[in-house]
């Protein structure tokens, strides 16, 4: 008889960082390990990142790593998680090669030990008697992946992205017969699994292709046709390849990663075998009337490109009045104004210019009527939606209203379920899953909510820095002028040089007064101290004459 708890540190009501954790018998499997991306009030940064401080604590109970898919709400923590802890990843084919990409990038490469592939149906065995079965899922990317973690009590089955389709651009497509037969060897007692789509009441196919809205291009284009997209949503990217095959035209694809990930599977994939690629260099005018150009990159990359491009900012491509650009990819949440920006950008170069309409497109997450068949196949007595925002799970949780015998349960990150010798425990527990680790270029989790703060006020009030010098061999007396800068704050000129003597005065005011106060209480002079004096007592003179708060920065320099 197995003790098992769930519980999420990260991906629940948010849109990426995903990372859950199915824990047996004191041991831990963790399913993916993603990033999303920041609000765009977070001023510079790049990423958020789940937090790592609760595994790091509780390591020799960590088992391993087990990836659904390459994208990068699921993969893209991955470099994080392995700065501060290692773990051997369970993962396909195509998803270690996505994971690799990631380690080459993060200079990481030492780590493609600990990566381990698997193949569908292959029986993980692993201490107390706990199997992980992974089953293959059609999502957005080849080798996708479901598990089945199998105790001595049933099965636990965790599904991040899956959609009921059998169209042939992706060559594995969801087993039903392998789904089967996991149900008929042990009863299911819970399943997780991905709600990013379950307000959407249908199936997720056909509403997943674009190929509808942007076939009339290859049709009527007479010059070359220029897509961006996700790298991620191949499923896509097999689309526009399969049109330009139809209307026999050359493709270029701009985006290394996209580029290695589709000669990896040139062999296997019948689109990929018939699609004529070339370099795009050195193009005669002739040649490039017949091209398809495919700019693929991540989600928070692909808009800034897209930006470069259409101002003419970009060394290998331009944007030229006769050309066709499609734009395949639907904006997420946190790019959208970045993503309106570089659309109007490429919109002033005056070319023809077609777009996937949001509300008719569904991305490759589950659909109302692909969560209910995929309950009725497995019959979970319990079910947890994962992965959405919180009105996401609620739909997908509302979807079994009428269903007596499966119980439906909504949870908060960090929040523990518990389930003793396959039945669900009412009480619940919290997990110190820590707060959002947010990554600023090549730093991670050096940008707290204060830096945060400052920037704000940087970009909101500006910034005033005050030079100061004092003579340390005499008590600290204040030498010289004053020497103030501004930034953003107001309008240099002779106007405010009256404002420039009320802050030169009140800091040579609270400068005397700092050197009274230390030498009654008999202390010693120090810098930092007397510059946040000086920060609080300027601070209310700026305000009161510019009605801004600005960031002051006092520089004491000791002479």
């Amino acid at each position: 008889m197995a003790t098992a708890n769930f519980f999420a540190a990260g991906g629940i009501d948010e849109l990426g960082k995903n990372m859950y954790v199915i824990e047996v018998n004191q041991k831990m499997y963790l399913f993916d390990c993603g990033t999303k991306v920041p609000e765009s009030g977070r001023l510079g940064i790049d990423t958020i990142v789940p937090n790592i401080n609760f595994f790091k604590k509780n390591k020799t109970n960590i088992v391993g790593l087990f990836v659904s898919n390459g994208q990068e709400q699921v993969i893209a923590g991955i470099p994080h998680l392995f700065r501060q802890l290692q773990v051997d990843i369970y993962c396909s084919n195509t998803t270690a090669f996505l994971i690799k990409s990631k380690l080459i990038k993060a200079k990481m490469q030492e780590f493609f030990k600990f990566i381990k592939i698997i193949k569908p149906k292959q029986q993980l065995k692993f201490p107390g008697d706990v199997k992980i079965e992974p089953f293959a899922v059609t999502c957005s990317l080849p080798g996708g992946f479901g598990y089945a973690l199998t105790t001595e009590d049933g099965n636990f089955i965790y599904i991040s992205d899956f959609i009921f389709d059998t169209n042939d651009l992706i060559a594995r497509n969801l087993d039903m017969r392998h789904l089967a037969s996991i149900v008929n060897r042990n009863k299911t007692i819970a399943l997780f699994t991905g709600s990013q789509n379950a307000s959407k009441n249908s199936f997720t196919a056909p509403n997943h292709t674009i190929t509808k809205w942007i076939e009339w291009p290859f049709i009527d284009a007479k010059n070359r046709i220029i897509v961006f997209a996700y790298e991620e949503m191949l499923y896509n990217i097999l689309e526009v390849i399969k049109l330009a095959n139809r209307y026999n035209k050359k493709i270029v694809i701009r985006g290394k990663t996209c580029l290695q990930l589709l000669q990896s599977l040139r062999q296997t994939n019948p689109i990929l075998k018939k699609a004529r690629f070339i370099d795009g260099e050195n193009l005669t005018v002739e040649e490039e009337k017949n091209v398809v150009i495919i700019i693929a990159d991540r989600w928070e990359s692909l808009y800034p490109k897209m930006e470069q491009i259409g101002i003419g900012n970009n060394k290998k491509i331009s944007i030229k009045e006769t050309d066709t650009v499609l734009v395949t990819s639907v904006p997420q949440p946190g790019v959208e104004r970045l993503a309106a920006g570089s659309l109007d950008e490429i919109a002033k170069n005056e070319c023809s210019i077609s777009l996937v309409p949001r509300k008719k497109h569904f991305l490759l997450n589950p659909g109302a009527e692909d969560i209910k068949l995929m309950a009725n196949i497995l019959q979970p007595k319990v079910f947890v939606p994962i992965k959405g925002l919180f009105k996401n799970m609620k739909a997908a949780a509302d979807l079994f209203t009428d269903y007596k015998d499966i119980t439906t349960l909504l949870i908060s990150n960090g929040e523990m379920i518990s389930f003793q010798d396959g039945e669900l425990v009412k009480k619940r527990r919290k997990v110190n899953v820590g707060q959002d680790v947010m990554v600023d270029g090549g730093g991670i989790g050096h940008v707290g909510v204060e830096i945060i703060h400052e920037r704000e006020m940087l970009s909101r009030d500006g910034v005033v820095v005050l030079g100061i010098m004092l003579d340390r061999n005499n008590n600290h007396k204040l030498v010289g002028d004053i020497d103030i800068q501004m930034r953003g704050v107001v309008y240099v000129d002779e106007k405010t040089n009256e404002l420039f003597n009320l802050l030169k005065e009140r800091v040579a005011n609270v400068i005397d007064d700092y050197l009274e106060t230390i030498h009654t209480n008999k202390t010693s002079f120090v810098n930092r101290e007397a510059t946040n004096v000086i920060r609080r007592k300027t601070m209310r003179v700026v305000l009161k004459n510019t009605k801004k708060s600005p960031m002051v920065i006092p520089v004491i320099i000791e002479v």
